[in-house]
């Protein structure tokens, strides 16, 4: 009577720890992908701050010599071109950089940060006579 009922034990605790493991990889594989979105966040952060930095820098070129740029003209608002291919001012700042870029003949003062794999581009926008700061936006 007893004999067809050997294994359920062991079957039973396999189910058992087979469910725990499954729960245990179901919970490291949350907190692993809590740990990067905060990481991109974090660089994110920092590459906005690096850009914000490098309108700084950019305005004080721009007060020595209100001819200064870095590129020729290219058509407005292009992310794309001003990561990959524009012409710019590079620095390093810590483990970031940013890039300071000015087209030639237009009153705006762009900044690419970056920062590990997050990339923000920030325009400033200017009068020329008088030099005056009007407004930032990101890109």
């Amino acid at each position: 009577m007893f004999k067809n009922r050997r294994g359920t034990s062991l079957i039973l605790a396999i189910m058992i720890l087979a469910a725990c493991g499954l729960m245990a990889a179901l919970l490291l594989k949350m907190v692993y992908n809590s740990w990067v979105v905060a990481s991109l966040n974090l660089q994110k952060e920092q590459a906005f701050y690096l850009a914000e930095a490098g309108l700084e820098m950019g305005k004080k070129q721009l007060a020595k010599n209100l001819n200064w740029y870095t590129d020729l003209s290219h058509s407005e608002d292009d992310a794309s071109w001003l990561i990959d291919s524009a012409v710019g001012e590079e620095y390093r700042f810590g483990e970031g950089s940013y890039k300071l870029i000015r087209e030639s003949g237009k009153n705006y003062l762009y900044c690419v940060g970056k920062k590990g794999k997050a990339t923000t581009v920030l325009r400033l926008s200017f009068s020329a006579s008088p030099l005056k700061w009007f407004s930032w936006k990101e890109i």
